[in-house]
């Protein structure tokens, strides 16, 4: 008898503690998505990017230099680029990087990501660099020979930083290096040619 009761007994408890609303709820199962769904792969990478970008893929020895301005002294420079293409092509890597010698004591060196927005039908970078400063720009792309970089420095203060490209052939391209001054107006950073 007492068995009976205590088994009668432990099924009223359960299942008032199943109708408890302060107990917890059973998850419910997820939903399976659709096979096409869950096999679907991601859009392709977008073509203007590898129309702006595969020609710099390589390389690059760089001459040049930069002015006295208000971000140092007037010193020659000669750096090595590299860019390639990686992460399934949807994105391009560069690194720049500057030799150091007796002119140039405190070389810059600087990586950027270079990818493309759809949205805004437009190319996007950012560099990080050695003096821990991040940039954001963007680009139309090739127009001709040239290509316009403009954005933003994030450092201790904000300022405007402009990069125009031209190309004097396939293995050779002259930059002009541009930056706002406290004052907003922009000053020569640098100049190069570099070569594949």
């Amino acid at each position: 008898m007492k068995t009976i009761v205590f088994a009668a007994g432990f099924v009223l408890a359960t299942s008032a503690f199943a109708a408890d609303p302060k107990a917890p709820a059973t998850p419910a199962k997820a939903a399976t998505p659709p096979a096409a769904a869950a096999d679907a792969a991601p859009p392709p990478p977008a073509p203007e990017l590898d129309a702006n970008m595969k020609g710099s893929v390589g390389t690059w020895k760089c001459d040049g230099g930069a002015p006295d301005s208000p971000f140092g002294k007037a010193h020659p420079v000669k750096a090595e680029m590299t860019f390639k293409s990686d992460l399934n092509g949807y994105w391009y890597f560069m690194r720049y990087e500057e030799k150091k010698t007796k002119e140039n004591p405190m070389p810059y060196v600087m990586a950027a990501t270079i990818g493309f927005d759809p949205g805004k039908k437009q190319l996007l970078r950012t560099d990080v660099d050695g003096m821990g400063m991040v940039t954001h720009l963007s680009s139309k792309g090739w127009e001709g020979d040239k290509i316009v970089w403009a954005g933003e420095v994030m450092g201790p203060q904000k300022m405007l930083f402009k990069e125009t490209i031209s190309r004097k052939g396939d293995k050779e391209t002259a930059s002009v290096l541009e930056m706002s001054g406290p004052d907003g107006k922009f000053a020569l950073l640098a100049e190069l040619n570099c070569k594949k």
